[in-house]
């Protein structure tokens, strides 16, 4: 990446930036309704970390803990896609940087410091893609389409 990206982008812009993704960003039919493609992705995992359920809400944080937490590792991400998925996942979540179990480094949305999150157990993707995939997908489109 060489072009000029605002904000807590600004860290990944010198150059090739994976992306570490363990929620909703993980489906192939969301990444294509926000991006207009799916990026080269591959398994991996994050240690010391867990995707908490957020009470009332069909998608993850993922804060500090004791396990484990399986993902994708995104690692084709153009400046312009970097900049959609930061609009998507808003100031809710810090960008940080975290090794991965193959001791790859990348980058990450998390909620490091989660206190007063209203957490419910550990989010289940396969849940989640049962119940809320099309519906989640769905909204993922009216938002892409909102202007600005």
């Amino acid at each position: 990446m060489t072009a000029r990206l605002p904000g807590r982008l600004a860290a990944v812009a010198a150059g090739p930036a994976p992306l570490f993704v363990y929620g909703t960003l993980r489906f192939a039919a969301v990444l294509e309704v926000l991006l207009g493609r799916v990026p080269t992705g591959a398994p991996s995992a994050a240690v010391g970390w867990r995707a908490a359920a957020l009470r009332g809400r069909c998608y993850p944080v993922l804060v500090p803990g004791s396990g484990r937490v399986d993902g994708l590792l995104l690692t084709d991400l153009a400046p312009d896609e970097w900049r959609v998925l930061d609009e998507f996942e808003d100031d809710f979540y810090d960008l940080i940087a975290l090794t991965l179990t193959e001791g790859q480094r990348a980058y990450c949305y998390a909620c490091p410091h989660a206190p007063g999150l209203e957490l419910d157990g550990d989010w289940d993707a396969e849940s989640f893609a049962r119940r809320e995939l099309p519906g989640f997908v769905a909204g993922c489109g009216q938002w892409r389409a909102e202007p600005g």
